[in-house]
């Protein structure tokens, strides 16, 4: 039942992401490909109640036909405070 209340907070609008901050980004860019890892703080209110989540993230693309793509990208989640 645990999976049936989550979906409800998220469909009743219970849940709302308030900030969201990239810090320490970093960019390598090559030819056709490029790539950034960096930090995110995500603030976010769900039910009243405050959030503030720290995730890594990295995401990788190549260019294809004149266009970038994104072909990975990746967030893990590495802190919960207040």
């Amino acid at each position: 039942m645990k999976g049936i209340h989550e979906i409800g907070v998220y469909k009743s609008g219970d849940l709302r992401v308030e900030v969201v901050n990239l810090n320490n980004l970093e960019e390598t860019v090559a030819e056709n490909a490029a790539a950034f890892v960096g930090q995110t703080t995500v603030t976010s209110r769900i039910n009243g109640q405050d959030f503030r989540d720290f995730y890594h993230i990295s995401s990788a693309y190549l260019k294809q036909k004149a266009r970038w793509r994104v072909i990975a990208a990746h967030s893990t989640r590495v802190a919960t405070l207040l």
